[in-house]
């Protein structure tokens, strides 16, 4: 691509292709024929739905930073509510950057990216609110993997106790390797 076109130009000139080859979706429903909803990250380098063999309208796919369940909370209630999920699958994965740093350490580089605008001082409240939502290491643990598999634990708990959710019962939390796309089971339900 050619660095005075934008991605977004690019994708459209690509969409024509894709356009070219597009199958009638007509039997394709908004209501996901298996009732799953997936929350996973929005790492360029995981693709759930190909690693999971899900085909279009099989199950929800909601990403996020991290794929961090109270992220995805909104989503995941409308999906339960409106569009008949009953199961929910956590799905965070190896080398993840939200383990990369804390709450603070983001805090501070937004305040560093709006220095030198109008609104620096206003964003300041804004700022200090501001969750990044990091993995974080359970404590005396330095072993990456664990880490992730900690965040997986957590957001597991999260949504089995939230009232918020219809389906509570039927939630699991999978670890992908990003280096050998291999799942593994972190999390039963």
């Amino acid at each position: 691509m050619a660095s005075t076109t934008s991605w977004a130009n690019e994708y459209a000139i690509r969409n024509k292709d894709y356009v070219a080859n597009f199958a009638p979706r007509d039997q394709l429903s908004a209501f996901p024929a298996h009732k799953v909803a997936i929350v996973a990250c929005m790492d360029s380098r995981i693709d759930p739905a190909a690693s999971l063999g899900i085909k279009e309208g099989d199950a929800h796919v909601i990403r996020n930073a991290g794929g961090r369940a109270k992220d995805a909370l909104r989503s995941l209630v409308v999906s339960q509510l409106f569009l008949q999920s009953t199961e929910i699958i956590v799905y965070h994965h190896t080398h993840c950057g939200m383990a990369t740093f804390q709450d603070q350490e983001g805090r501070e580089k937004l305040r560093e990216a709006v220095a030198d605008t109008p609104e620096a001082e206003a964003l300041g409240p804004v700022i200090d609110s501001f969750a990044f939502m990091p993995l974080r290491s359970p404590p005396g643990v330095t072993d990456p993997i664990a880490t992730v598999k900690q965040s997986i634990q957590e957001d597991v708990a999260y949504l089995r106790s939230c009232e918020l959710l219809k389906h509570r019962n039927a939630i699991s939390g999978w670890l992908y390797d990003v280096h050998t796309g291999a799942v593994s089971k972190v999390v039963p339900w």
